[in-house]
């Protein structure tokens, strides 16, 4: 079953065509990368996929959803995107680093999120890091945090 299907995905920066005609299914449980030059639209596609950028024509379709231009929140939850520069807040702890765009953005409460927090700490193997600060982790720490 897939779970992202991209059809004919079409993306412009005024006259710069970035992603032309575009097409690509991932199944359930398949690894993929994305490689290629600088320049060449990896990211802008992840962007796309992401819902950070809109495309300009073209079908994304994410867990059975068409997300294409008018995505919803709800839409892009299912989809992540770790940033090559982590992105994240130096001044929140680890946990709070999670916590705050699940309290602020999906407006979970913060019990709630706290809990998440722990299963997603745990799981990436940084339970032990939930009080420190991002300046105190190792490079794959800060990535798995992300």
């Amino acid at each position: 079953m897939s779970v992202l299907v991209l059809d004919k995905i079409y993306k412009n920066y005024g006259r710069k065509e970035v992603i032309s005609n575009f097409s690509f299914e991932l199944d359930s449980g398949e690894i993929v990368s994305i490689i290629g030059p600088s320049g060449a639209g990896k990211t802008t596609l992840l962007r796309c996929i992401n819902g950070i950028e809109k495309i300009d024509s073209g079908k994304i379709i994410i867990n059975n959803r068409s997300i294409g231009k008018k995505e919803t929140k709800q839409d892009i939850l299912d989809v992540g995107l770790v940033f090559q520069d982590f992105q994240l807040f130096p001044q929140y702890s680890v946990i709070n680093n999670i916590i705050l765009p699940l309290t602020k953005v999906i407006k979970i409460k913060k019990e709630e999120a706290n809990i998440i927090a722990m299963e997603l700490l745990d799981k990436m193997e940084l339970q032990d890091k939930c009080n420190m600060y991002p300046f105190q982790l190792s490079g794959g720490e800060k990535q798995r945090l992300a």
